[in-house]
Order: structure tokens, then sequence, then C-alpha cells
């Protein structure tokens, strides 16, 4: 892996502030999801603020404190338009 990439720097931060052992064998003390993120759900089309197994937590807490600092709002990325059916040409029987 490249030592300079996005995700390489941004573990070595998060080890950084919350990493406990000697360098180079650093483990987070807390158990971390490996859930993807996805603005809205793909079933529901429902907005979420994290995976689908933590969203309403994080919604909770987000209603409760605010966004936390530096954070972008989750309004940047637009709902999910509904799929428009093209109209099917009609064909004549002869």
């Amino acid at each position: 892996q490249d030592p300079n990439s996005l995700q390489v720097r941004a573990t070595a931060a998060a080890l950084e502030i919350w990493g406990e052992g000697e360098p180079g064998r650093e483990v987070i003390a807390h158990p971390v999801c490996k859930g993807k993120y996805r603005p809205f759900s793909s079933a529901k089309g429902e907005q979420l603020f994290c995976c689908f197994r933590h969203s309403a937590m994080r919604k909770q807490r987000i209603a409760r404190t605010g966004l936390l600092d530096g954070w972008a709002s989750f309004d940047q990325w637009p709902p999910p338009q509904p799929e428009v059916e093209e109209a099917q040409p009609e064909t004549t029987k002869r």
C-alpha cells in the first residue's frame, strides 16, 4: 500500500489520537464499525447518517448536539431521483 495514500494517512491520524501500544503496532481501543456509508438506503430511499446499523443512533446524537466541528452537512447529497421508465414504442401487428 502507498504510505502516502489518504487511507494510510487517515489511519495514522486516528492511531495518534486513539491508538494504544508501541509505534507500528498500535491498536484502537474500541471496536470500529466496518459498515459502508451510503447517503441514502437502497431499500427505502431514506437519508442515512452512517452505516444502516448505526444511522438511527447517530441521527439522534446529531439532533441532540449538532454536527461535530469540521463536519460537512449531510444535506450535501441530493436525494435519489425516482427511476423513470422509458416508454416502449408500440409495435403494430400485421
